[in-house]
């Protein structure tokens, strides 16, 4: 069962930061998916991007959420495979 989990927690990784370079593509192609790949992270990332609001008032706009949650999906990925 944990043999499983790493590889699909690379794969939702690396969807994870295509999802953050297609936020700054603007074809309406890459618009389609960007919107489909928004609704498998953005629940994910809302609720980071909440808790870290208070301290990106300064960041000129950047949101760091996906940055936590790559963090995140590491240490998982690391833990499940026991370092």
């Amino acid at each position: 069962m944990l043999s499983i989990l790493v590889p699909i927690i690379e794969i939702f990784s690396w969807g994870l930061i295509f999802y953050c370079i297609l936020s700054f593509v603007r074809t309406p192609n890459s618009i389609k998916l960007y919107t489909t790949l928004g609704k498998v992270y953005r629940p994910l990332l809302d609720p980071i991007s909440n808790l870290l609001a208070p301290l990106q008032k300064g960041a000129m706009g950047l949101d760091f959420s996906p940055l936590v949650l790559l963090l995140l999906l590491d240490f998982v990925k690391r833990s499940l495979s026991g370092f």
